[in-house]
């Protein structure tokens, strides 16, 4: 998802575009990228993630951090 505005809110480059999980935990877990191609690479892993059977956001946000 394009978020329009710049969600980084510390330094570092700007955080435009997300990817979030819902209704899989008590959170919804997200990750946000500077660039269409991250957000794009980023989103097909966590769908990935998903569809191998992990079933909590906190499984899919540990697995993509290594």
């Amino acid at each position: 998802m394009h978020l329009v505005f710049d969600h980084q809110w510390a330094d570092g480059p700007p955080l435009i575009f997300e990817t979030m999980v819902f209704g899989i935990a008590d959170y919804q877990p997200q990750w946000r990228y500077s660039t269409e191609e991250e957000a794009k690479l980023g989103h097909q892993r966590v769908v990935e993630l998903l569809r191998s059977g992990v079933q909590d956001g906190l499984g899919v946000a540990d697995r993509l951090s290594k």
